[in-house]
């Protein structure tokens, strides 16, 4: 292949050069060059696969051990490039700093440096910055291979391993640890570990434990990287891929569970119908999809899904619903509010549509797992006297990652006056509902937390029931409460008047709801009777009077 195109660059300069050819076209971008002020520096473009030769070299460059490092950055992944000296070549791999490093030992000037780029159709890139850089304190290959590690393991945020430079002991080997590309923590490896010592690693303190400043692991599948940030070396098990253990934890148990429903649903003596209350407003098209999508695909059939619009302002809403109540009209039913009241109001409109034996509640932005609504109805077929039913829950991104799994305990009304652990998904018997009115306006932002209560008002403890499986996937986007409980300031004030109307309705007096230590939690301070109750504290111990003396203070 001809020569294309030459260009030259002066230092400091960025200039950019088009080079069309056969649907090809590849850009080049000078933005630093560290070897030398001196120029200029010509690219050559050349040969079938396609190299950048960089010429006119500075004195700098002679015999001698070099660290080569080359930022390139392409439109697609490219993991290798070759680097060619005259006529030796070496292959520069793509290290966690998005760059291509190697160190080479050059025995006379070089007369050609040049580097081969992947031939690959409509590829591009940008030279970003070039380093040839004397390391005068190398003085062969050895020195820098004699660093050794190993990435031994992660544990929640913790990253496990060990580094050691055996070409000197004593040196605390200081590394980087990179997420998905990212630095996000550094540290030394300076642990004690008796493994290592054992094992002749010097003196056995070149453990590392690093602490990461946040648990980068949910949503998927993530790279983790540890180097050696002296010589940008990975360690030895490094990169190593880390799952989110809470994907594990549905490949394990909740998949082959879905599989089996799916495979051989059982058929229950009773079907109540279960109606679905959904409020709507101003829902994001996709989101609003896909919840009502979630509603369709239910293993268990008997139900009808009730939406309300309150008063929607943007058109998408209004089209969507009514698409999808012309598509199925014997299961959805959707009632258009002229006037926008908030959600308790667009809630007790949806339940005026319900013809159900019980009432599940779907925000409109969030999903159903697609063995909810059979899980439910199976529990009430176990017991056919439950009001109350919920079930675990987990958030669920824009991009379909599930992460944050909430799994509950089981009926626990004093946890439920410090928060609303109970949340989603609430199924409740359809006469329970009626008779305490439907939601309470006046509790917009908790008012899952007042209905739950007061309908628990009207249940025996053993009306009550939990069902431990994440049944319900709470959205998380940038106006949810879910992405950040203070995404709704209103909601803990709410909180606390359905705690207070509650405490009311059983009689309680001289109590006093306050805020908790975390967003949409409370405490429920009641008063000390009179005269007050005698503690009787047991401290059981012997011959430790340090302890004891600690204790008693």
């Amino acid at each position: 292949m001809r020569l294309l195109k030459e260009a030259l660059f002066k230092f400091g300069l960025k200039r950019v050069l088009n080079i069309p050819g056969s649907e090809l076209e590849k850009q080049i971008s000078l933005k630093n060059v560290e070897i030398s002020a001196e120029g200029p520096w010509r690219f050559v473009i050349k040969g079938k696969n396609p190299q950048v030769e960089f010429r006119k070299f500075p004195k700098l460059l002679n015999k001698g051990m070099f660290l080569i490092k080359l930022t390139i950055k392409f439109s697609t992944q490219v993991d290798k490039i070759k680097l060619l000296i005259d006529k030796e070549s070496t292959h520069l791999e793509l290290n966690p700093f998005g760059r291509y490093e190697g160190f080479l030992k050059l025995k006379e000037k070089p007369k050609n440096v040049s580097v081969e780029l992947p031939d690959e159709e409509g590829l591009s890139f940008n030279i970003e910055r070039l380093v040839i850089k004397r390391l005068r304190a190398i003085k062969n290959i050895k020195d820098i291979d004699s660093y050794i590690g190993y990435l031994d393991k992660v544990e929640g945020s913790v990253v496990y391993g060990w580094a050691f430079n055996e070409e000197n002991p004593n040196e605390k080997v200081e590394i980087a640890v990179f997420v998905d590309g990212s630095v996000i923590a550094e540290g030394i490896a300076d642990v004690f570990r008796e493994d290592l010592k054992q094992a002749g690693i010097g003196d056995g303190r070149h453990g590392f434990e690093i602490k990461l400043p946040y648990n980068p692991f949910i949503k998927g599948e993530h790279e983790l990287r540890v180097i050696i940030k002296k010589t940008g070396k990975d360690l030895n098990n490094s990169p190593m891929k880390v799952k989110d253990p809470y994907y594990n934890w549905i490949e394990k148990y909740e998949k082959p569970l879905l599989e089996k429903i799916k495979k051989k649903p059982k058929k229950f003596k009773y079907q109540p119908k279960i109606s679905i209350i959904m409020p709507v407003y101003n829902t994001p098209e996709r989101f609003l999809r896909e919840a009502i999508d979630s509603v369709l695909d239910q293993i268990y059939t008997n139900w009808e899904l009730c939406i309300a619009d309150d008063a929607s302002t943007k058109p998408h809403v209004k089209q969507v619903l009514k698409e999808y109540q012309k598509k199925y009209p014997e299961k959805i039913k959707v009632i258009f509010r002229e006037k926008n009241g908030h959600i308790c109001e667009a809630s007790n409109t949806a339940l005026r549509l319900a013809t159900g034996d019980f009432v599940a509640f779907l925000d409109h932005d969030d999903m159903l797992a697609p063995h909810a609504l059979y899980m439910v109805v199976e529990a009430i077929n176990e017991n056919p006297n439950l009001k109350i039913i919920y079930t675990d829950e987990d958030k669920i991104d824009e991009n379909g990652n599930r992460f944050e799994p909430h799994f509950k305990s089981d009926w626990n009304p004093d946890l439920l006056l410090s928060q609303n652990y109970i949340a989603h998904l609430l199924v409740i018997r359809k006469d329970i509902v009626d008779k305490i009115g439907g939601f309470r306006k006046g509790t917009e932002g908790a008012q899952d937390h007042d209905i739950v209560l007061r309908a628990s008002l009207l249940c025996k403890e053993e009306e009550i029931y939990h069902i431990p499986y994440i049944l319900y996937h709470w959205r998380m986007w940038e106006n949810s409460t879910a992405k950040a409980p203070k995404a709704k300031d209103y909601t803990e004030d709410a909180g606390i008047k359905a705690i207070t109307n509650y405490l009311k309705e059983k009689g309680i007096k001289n109590f006093k709801v306050v805020k908790g230590k975390f967003p949409n939690t409370y405490r429920v301070i009641y008063p000390i009777p009179d005269p007050p109750p005698l503690v009787s504290i047991i401290i059981p111990t012997k011959d430790k009077v340090d302890l004891l003396r600690r204790c008693i203070k």
